[in-house]
């Protein structure tokens, strides 16, 4: 997070999931066990993408983290997954380390905020 970004906004809104799933706890515990799983594996992906100097791997597997985070209700990861994909579209892979550095702790501060609504899932 840099110093003009908020460091009060919230890393996972469990209230905005809960909404989009209609209420479903069940459906909203599935879709956090498919989430959690997922992005640990684009991570990876994207840590390997950046070693090849592939940038068009990156911009892919960064839309798709977006996308996700997005849906999950984590404006946190999806912010910093887009700039990761905005970095790799102008092919500014030099950059990337230190936003992959800061996706990587957002995605501590979402798993501590999942953790502490209590939420059962599924350890990745």
């Amino acid at each position: 997070m840099t110093v003009g970004e908020s460091k009060t906004r919230r890393s996972f809104e469990p209230e905005e999931l809960l909404s989009r799933c209609v209420g479903n706890l069940d459906f909203a515990q599935h879709l956090l066990n498919l989430f959690t799983a997922r992005f640990v594996n684009d991570l990876d992906q994207l840590e390997q993408h950046l070693q090849l100097g592939d940038a068009d791997g990156l911009m892919r597997v960064a839309h798709t983290m977006k996308g996700a985070s997005a849906n999950i209700a984590a404006p946190g990861l999806q912010e910093q997954a887009g700039r990761i994909e905005e970095l790799a579209r102008d092919h500014r892979l030099d950059q990337i380390s230190t936003r992959l550095a800061l996706l990587r702790d957002e995605w501590a501060r979402f798993s501590e905020a999942l953790a502490a609504t209590g939420l059962p899932c599924e350890e990745t």
